[in-house]
């Protein structure tokens, strides 16, 4: 099979089975469920012109807006029902159906034109796959950062910065990772200036000497400078809030151990990607790094460690089982899984700066701090961006750990849904069924 034939079978092999599982989550779960029972409703509200607002709600109407924008296209030919959940959720399906596009451009405008299953592997990442088929703000959220940054390699900065504001009508803090575009956008009209390759650093000290440096800096600079305004006139009509509606489970805190299960994350779902850097005396070299790491660890968790009530009461998603038979097992459990999230942090860094160069790195892991360290709650959606743009960045491993790596993928996607789709639970004190997901 010629090249383009076997792409072409990789994409129809890919709508299949994203609109197959589509089918197979509308038909066992028909009825609007966990945070789709706001968020439906709120757009059927829209949908048949009631402006009004849910205060529950938290993050602003892109979603409806979207969906609704796909309702005025396809109301004409039957397609689209303001109340029909299965219809509703066909926003997220069709997104999530572009996700490996946009991870392959991102890829070829990295200059990487040799064959890989990374975009495969980040469409197919279990919470985000999951998601895809519900009716929730995160596959959007998503995918217009993924735009942006697309956008941002691209060298078309306008349009990184308009998939930045957009990013926020999905989530809030999607801010930092627009902050994060404007760095690197800096940093890449740097490289390009000095004609320094992307895993290396730019000259700084020689660059900065010539003052036609400092205009190309501010002109890409002031290019997302009305996202920030806008952004800001939204934090004074909102009283200085972040969240929308309902802000008593949504409060800010210095969360410092997230920083920790994040990196728990890319290590269970990338492993693959990193074992390769294990070779050699890494860690010899790195011995003052590791115990500095692991004592801000073992501070972090001693003084940092949060419970949230929605952590320790629901036993519907994973999260809860995670906390109770690993992360409390013991009482020193806590400061044993340090070691896991100093060891994963150090080998995805190692990893990374095979591509990336030192400034990157960083920004990543300040914009990554500045997602994940306010959030009280231990939540998977949360670290999306922060690992696909992880695996994105980082070189490919070798083909048959690729193959590994979306095989594990599709496994556990395979009895998630199943799970969550065939086997409801009932609670004693409430009314109808309840359901396992991420």
């Amino acid at each position: 099979m010629s090249p383009a034939g076997a792409e072409r079978l990789e994409w129809v092999l890919w709508t299949t089975l994203v609109l197959g599982t589509s089918f197979f989550v509308n038909q066992y779960v028909p009825d609007p469920y966990m945070d789709e029972i706001f968020h439906a409703p709120q757009f059927s509200r829209y949908c048949e012109r009631h402006m009004d607002w849910d205060p529950k709600i938290t993050t602003p109407a892109g979603l409806y807006l979207v969906t609704l924008g796909l309702h005025v296209l396809l109301y004409p030919f039957g397609f689209a029902k303001c109340t029909q959940t299965g219809w509703i959720r066909f926003t997220n399906v069709l997104v999530l159906s572009i996700i490996p596009w946009l991870c392959l451009r991102i890829r070829q405008r990295q200059g990487r034109r040799r064959a890989s299953l990374a975009p495969w592997i980040c469409a197919t990442l279990p919470p985000l796959w999951f998601f895809g088929f519900l009716y929730y703000t995160d596959v959007l959220s998503t995918v217009a950062v993924l735009a942006g940054m697309l956008a941002m390699e691209s060298r078309r900065y306008g349009m990184a910065a308009l998939f930045g504001w957009l990013s926020l009508w999905f989530r809030q803090n999607n801010i930092v990772w627009v902050l994060f575009m404007m760095g690197a956008s800096m940093l890449q009209e740097l490289q390009r200036l000095s004609s320094t390759p992307a895993e290396k650093m730019p000259p700084m000290l020689t660059l900065v000497q010539h003052s036609s440096t400092w205009a190309k800096l501010v002109r890409t600079g002031a290019i997302f400078l009305p996202v920030f305004v806008s952004f800001a006139a939204y934090l004074w009509w909102n009283d200085g809030s972040v969240v929308l509606g309902d802000k008593s489970h949504h409060q800010l805190a210095m969360h410092l151990p997230q920083l920790g299960y994040l990196f728990a994350f890319t290590l269970f779902f990338g492993w693959p990607a990193v074992v390769s850097s294990l070779r050699g005396p890494w860690l010899y070299h790195h011995g003052i790094l590791a115990v500095v790491l692991l004592l801000a660890g073992f501070l972090a968790v001693h003084f940092g460690t949060m419970e949230h009530p929605f952590l320790l009461a629901d036993n519907r998603h994973y999260t809860f089982y995670v906390w109770r038979r690993i992360v409390k097992a013991h009482d020193a459990m806590p400061y044993v899984l340090v070691l896991v999230y100093a060891f994963s942090g150090m080998l995805w860094m190692r990893t990374l700066a095979r591509t990336r160069n030192a400034l990157w790195i960083l920004g990543w892991l300040i914009a990554t701090s500045l997602t994940v360290v306010p959030s009280p709650l231990i939540e998977p959606r949360y670290f999306l961006v922060s690992y696909l743009l992880l695996r994105l960045y980082a070189p490919d491993p070798p083909f048959q750990l690729q193959w590994l790596e979306l095989a594990c993928h599709i496994c556990i996607n395979a009895v998630t849904m199943t799970v969550f789709c065939l086997y409801p639970f009932r609670w004693p004190r409430e009314v109808g069924w309840q359901r396992f997901m991420w």
